[in-house]
């Protein structure tokens, strides 16, 4: 289920930078808070 949660915002979203993507991915993911967090 994961999977389709995050097709939709990635294609709403569409960051144009990885660092855009990491504060949308880090609260699904939950790993990658520590990349929010630096």
């Amino acid at each position: 289920m994961s999977s389709t949660i995050k097709m939709p915002w990635v294609e709403k979203y569409r960051p144009k930078s990885l660092k855009d993507m990491a504060l949308p991915t880090a609260k699904v993911s939950g790993q990658r808070v520590k990349l929010t967090e630096e």
